[in-house]
């Protein structure tokens, strides 16, 4: 029997920051941004409190005023618990636990203010690796990245209740800003603005707005005032502070080394839509940026595909800013190039109507591009959670506690798979994926969040398939069985895998609980996955002895594909036919 808890005490190491040893010049002024990003690859980051220190304050606390949003949460660990001042807290509900590789929680300060500090509390009593690899970002009130710091090792060294202290200041790592000049674009409004206004300075009003031309892509240029040189990685920042949902949902990045004179001309610059600007490179060529990371100030989501589009969805603000993190694919950097594109809804525009009751236009405030240099490629962990349909099972309740519960993105209450009638035979839930997907990855999470808390499943299986249309009672259906990797319960439980591929939980069975399971391996053509809720030693599927029910809230399936970042566009393009099977989802 091998066994797969997660619970175990680190011995206690030295914090390690990279690039450099941290210097100690003067503190981050005009902070309004706090921006943590996982860095690990992996699934289950954790953060007991980050603490912003101001004059002996912690200006990130939610009692001082601090808000957040996580792009993702998981296993009962809200994204408020990273600066609700607990920092003494084991698990779960009082610690920011995510789901899923390149997670990130946006702090957002209610001022902005000079930072001395930073203070780093890793989760205690458990699993210190979950916040040993992270990033710290801050943006100014411009919502321009001014502080970029790596911290290593800050969960092992912070377990036993000590936190790490991490200095805040203006030379730590930061990615130089880069000055951009000749600002062109194919279109322009006309009547608002230009777009030589998206590199004045002022990220809050004026701007290029795109109305007579928003069902069309536009291209927007800009010469560097110096060439940017060597391996490093370029940030990017889109502002769109209109407001009334003006922000635009595709776009994509490149970047070219022609000569300056081939492209770039500045047209048009104020007033006509037309003439176009030139935004060619005559014999050179533009190479895509294939985004490390992107995030949303406000909360939205971003997934980028093999062409490098980034798409953004979910939570639709009336404002908004987007943070492009990418490796420079070029020796040296002359010029950069924005493209705009219509979105689902036929606009640049994401709000087309409700709930901003806009009319699809799009308006760039300001565009910033910075560089740091040293920073070396990253693996891309391409990640989405798929869209799961026709749910089908060898028995359920009906009604409320149907199987099709399970996929209906309700978590909590009187709904999901039971059994009841039959909780003492081991039964099969079948679900199909809208179209066969590939996967270096699969984290699986199985949510009971019913008010029955012992209502869940002891013993299980997972398998995939490769043939079109599985259901749970289809005997002709070949199944593949996957052996998992890691896993884990909200409530610390833990796991054991038995007979091969089943998975026995052990420990608290009282309380509602996630659970967590991850493979790896190479998975191609999935069309579909099956669960086996199996009898375990109580005779009963479920926990509770004296009911044996169950009832699985949702069944949610991600996938991930490390992809390696594309040194040029004829890379790219070598490779789109195989990276376009995938997507990768960034709450951002």
């Amino acid at each position: 029997m091998r066994m797969f808890s997660v619970k175990q005490l680190a011995a206690m190491t030295l914090l390690a920051i990279s690039p450099m040893a941290m210097p100690t010049q003067a503190a981050l002024n005009d902070a309004k941004t706090i921006v943590v990003r996982d860095l690990s690859g992996g699934n289950f980051f954790a953060l007991l409190e980050l603490e912003a220190i101001s004059a002996g304050v912690n200006v990130a606390a939610a009692s001082n005023g601090g808000t957040i949003f996580g792009s993702s949460t998981g296993f009962g660990g809200p994204v408020a618990g990273a600066i609700d001042g607990n920092t003494s807290a084991g698990c779960c509900g009082q610690l920011w636990h995510a789901n899923g590789p390149n997670s990130y929680a946006v702090i957002t300060l209610p001022a902005p203010t000079t930072i001395d500090n930073f203070n780093v509390f890793g989760r205690q009593g458990c699993c210190p690796e979950r916040t040993d690899n992270f990033e710290i970002t801050v943006l100014n009130s411009s919502n321009v990245p001014i502080y970029n710091q790596q911290v290593l090792g800050a969960g092992t060294a912070s377990q036993f209740g000590t936190p790490v202290s991490v200095a805040a200041n203006s030379s730590s790592a930061a990615p130089a800003p880069v000055s951009l000049q000749n600002a062109t674009a194919t279109f322009h409004q006309g009547n608002f603005g230009n777009v030589g206004q998206t590199i004045d300075g002022n990220s809050t009003a004026g701007g290029m707005g795109f109305f007579n031309n928003r069902t069309s892509n536009t291209i927007v240029a800009y010469e560097t005032a110096v060439d940017i040189s060597g391996a490093g990685e370029l940030t990017f920042s889109i502002a769109q502070n209109l407001g009334a949902g003006h922000t635009i949902q595709r776009f994509r990045l490149s970047v070219t080394d022609a000569d300056r004179s081939l492209f770039a001309n500045g047209l048009p610059a104020s007033g006509a839509e037309s003439p176009a600007g030139d935004v060619t490179t005559g014999p050179g060529n533009w190479t895509l940026i294939d985004p490390t990371s992107v995030l949303s100030i406000n909360g939205a989501t971003a997934t980028i595909d093999a062409n490098g589009i980034v798409t953004v969805s979910g939570l639709n603000p009336a404002h908004d800013t987007f943070v492009i993190k990418g490796s420079n694919p070029l020796g040296n950097v002359t010029g950069v190039r924005l493209e705009v594109l219509p979105g689902g809804n036929g606009v640049v525009g994401r709000s087309l109507g409700a709930p901003h009751n806009s009319n699809g236009n799009a308006v760039i405030t300001e565009f910033s591009t910075s560089f740091a240099a040293g920073v070396g490629p990253r693996v891309i962990q391409r990640n989405i959670e798929l869209s799961l349909q026709n749910a089908t099972a060898t028995f359920d309740q009906g009604g409320a506690f149907g199987i099709g519960g399970t996929i209906d993105g309700i978590a909590h209450g009187n709904n999901g798979w039971g059994i009841f009638g039959q909780q003492n035979q081991s039964q099969t839930a079948v679900f199909q994926t809208q179209a066969p997907v590939d996967a270096a990855r699969i984290a699986f999470e199985l949510m009971h969040g019913s008010p029955f808390g012992a209502h869940k499943i002891q013993d299980f299986a997972l398998f995939y398939t490769q043939d079109a249309n599985p259901t749970a009672t289809d005997p002709s259906i070949n199944w593949i069985a996957l052996t998992p990797t890691a896993a884990e319960t909200s409530l610390d439980g833990s796991f054991a895998l038995i007979d091969g591929n089943i998975i026995r939980i052990t420990g608290s069975n009282a309380l509602a609980d996630n659970y967590q399971v991850i493979v790896e391996g190479a998975f191609s053509k999935i069309t579909g996955f099956r669960l086996d809720a199996l009898v375990g030693a109580n005779g009963f599927v479920g926990f509770d002895g004296s009911n044996g029910n169950i009832v699985l809230s949702e069944f949610r399936a991600f996938i991930t594909t490390p992809i390696p970042e594309p040194a040029s566009m004829t890379l790219l393009l070598l490779g789109a036919g195989i990276l376009a099977r995938r997507n990768r989802a960034a709450r951002a």
